[in-house]
């Protein structure tokens, strides 16, 4: 019993490390890919963080109030029989 258990601790270890490794070479591939990015996007076309928070927002609220547009007019329609 005592070997089962010492090869399912290794296991579990070897699976962690493992599982670290990759994480890293996910978070390597994810600069590179960012890199490159950057290196062939021209200075003026990048847009900063803020910039791009308030267009997600503003994306954001346009969806909700289409929606709540369209719940309205299927709420129209049905009272139409449309």
């Amino acid at each position: 019993m005592e070997t089962k258990n010492h090869f399912f601790s290794d296991f579990l270890q070897s699976s962690q490390s493992i599982a670290g490794i990759l994480h890293e070479i996910k978070k390597e591939i994810d600069n590179m890919i960012q890199q490159k990015i950057k290196d062939y996007m021209p200075e003026s076309s990048s847009i900063d963080n803020e910039k791009l928070q308030t267009l997600q927002e503003m994306v954001t609220k346009a969806r909700i109030e289409q929606e709540k547009i369209n719940q309205r007019l299927d709420a129209l329609e049905k009272k139409l029989n449309i």
